[in-house]
């Protein structure tokens, strides 16, 4: 699933975690190089990887600047633009963040978003 394209992320940006009494993770998430959950954008959800080898543990109520991944980009080229706001799901919602960057093809234009 996460071959060389993991160095090539689709988007990155600004996570702020819920804390454990906003209703955030209990623990931190930690010992992995890649966390998966879900990505809430406009009330439509997709399957994503967050890129934490350079970051390390994320703990409730921390902001990060992370990359990310879909596993499936196609659903969401030419939607997302810096700015955008989304919210990540486990079981419920974990966090929220602001689009930073986008590295997916904008099929309107045919070019990368590098606004």
């Amino acid at each position: 699933m996460l071959g060389p394209e993991i160095d090539r992320p689709h988007i990155v940006a600004g996570v702020q975690f819920y804390s454990s009494t906003e209703g955030g993770r209990h623990g931190p998430i930690f010992g992995t190089k890649v966390f998966k959950c879900v990505f809430t954008f406009h009330g439509d959800n997709f399957d994503c990887v967050l890129l934490l080898q350079n970051i390390g543990s994320i703990h409730p109520g921390q902001t990060v600047t992370v990359p990310m991944l879909f596993l499936c980009p196609d659903l969401l080229e030419g939607r997302l633009h810096p700015g955008d706001v989304f919210q990540l799901r486990e079981a419920r919602i974990i966090a929220e963040g602001k689009v930073e960057s986008v590295f997916l093809p904008n099929r309107e234009t045919n070019s990368l978003d590098s606004e």
